[in-house]
């Protein structure tokens, strides 16, 4: 019974490409970074930090949360209106 052997260039073929998969994940990961860090940078930008307003990446909206709403409803209704 004898043991069969892989062609060498084919084996070269796959491990090159296994390794060119793993470039494209770690490029893929320096990427994510960079798009977290630059959504942190708008978040201090626009003082949303620490803030219940989260940013809707896609449409650039800035929805606050419920207690900023009434907050700011709260500072509306103590401000009297000038007529």
């Amino acid at each position: 019974m004898g043991t069969d052997k892989v062609n060498p260039k084919l084996l070269y073929n796959l491990r090159s490409l296994l390794l060119s998969a793993e470039q494209a994940q770690v490029a893929l990961h320096q990427a994510q970074v960079k798009a977290a860090q630059c959504q942190l940078d708008i978040e201090k930008d626009y003082g949303l930090l620490g803030t219940n307003a989260t940013l809707d990446i896609a449409t650039g909206l800035i929805k606050r949360g419920d207690d900023e709403q009434e907050g700011e409803e709260a500072k509306k209704q103590s401000v009297p209106e000038e007529e």
